[in-house]
């Protein structure tokens, strides 16, 4: 439920969220990616899209390693059994590849080539492989 209105908050109000809350938002939302309940998913992976929607100008540099963390838990959900959660994985992968100004990736993803959007997030000249490696791992 807090998850609920922390978002309505956010959407409803006309301020850019500052650096340090986004930042603290992010870390707290990606492990919530994971949770059983597809409906705690689902709000969680709204909101980290809102978050980079809403972040102040000045705040979006330090977001960019949270985001680039993200990638691949949300990959990973884009075949979710759970419809509603693969299509919020879609829209908000657009918007960090969007948010990262990786033109590549979000073009793959537009065209739903998944399996070509993980190949290139590990061939890419500033790949996190070894960090990507151990997500999948967890």
């Amino acid at each position: 439920m807090t998850l609920s209105v922390l978002s309505k908050v956010v959407q409803n109000v006309d301020v850019p969220i500052a650096s340090p809350i986004a930042l603290q938002l992010a870390e707290a939302l990606r492990p919530l990616f994971d949770k059983e309940s597809s409906y705690v998913q689902l709000l969680s992976i709204h909101f980290f899209r809102d978050v980079m929607g809403f972040v102040a100008e000045a705040g979006k540099k330090p977001l960019e390693p949270h985001v680039q963390q993200s990638l691949f838990p949300l990959l990973y959900h884009l075949h979710d059994e759970n419809q509603r959660v693969a299509e919020a994985c879609q829209e908000t992968l657009l918007q960090a590849t969007t948010f990262l100004k990786m033109r590549k990736l979000a073009w793959l993803l537009k065209r739903q080539q998944t399996w070509e959007v993980g190949e290139c997030l590990l061939t890419e000249p500033s790949s996190r492989a070894d960090e990507y490696l151990l997500q999948s791992l967890l």
